[in-house]
């Protein structure tokens, strides 16, 4: 007897955009609601000099994520194509280097460590073109270094 040609129903199901959307939406909104609740308060101290509260910018991304993350679970993209594994990849790379990123800055301090992921992150992204690639490594942080330690009156590492 022979095969049939006719195809065979698949045992996987189908995600798609807007599933993922919810589902990343509720992640993020976790992910924030885990800042708010357990990393803010643990890991930031209070401080008795600068203009701002330490705790004021974190609290400010925690909410932003919380709200965006919210907003993506009631407004998800109305694409029904299943989603692709390919923008995983990038998504993936882009975490490994900010890890690393948080893992020199604790090792080597800001100093050392920002220029470097600075420049890995402008060449990620598709930068070639050095004068940019010099000003991405040496000005952004020179300005974040500014920002904070200068303006804000807060260490970095």
């Amino acid at each position: 007897m022979r095969a049939s040609k006719t195809p065979r129903a698949s045992l996987q199901t189908e995600v798609t955009t807007t599933g993922m959307d919810r589902i990343s939406g509720a992640l993020v909104m976790a992910f924030a609601l885990g800042l708010w609740v357990f990393v803010i308060p643990d890991q930031v101290d209070a401080a008795d000099y600068g203009w701002m509260r330490p705790r004021t910018l974190p609290q400010i991304l925690a909410v932003t994520l919380l709200v965006l993350g919210a907003l993506l679970v009631l407004l998800p993209s109305r694409d029904r194509d299943a989603t692709a594994a390919g923008p995983a990849v990038p998504v993936a790379i882009g975490a490994g280097l900010a890890g690393g990123g948080v893992l020199a800055m604790g090792l080597w301090g800001f100093a050392l460590a920002a220029p470097a992921l600075a420049l890995a992150a402008a060449v990620f992204a598709g930068e070639r073109r050095w004068p940019w690639l010099l000003a991405t490594g040496i000005a952004v942080p020179a300005a974040i270094w500014a920002l904070v330690t200068v303006f804000l009156g807060r260490p970095l590492p």
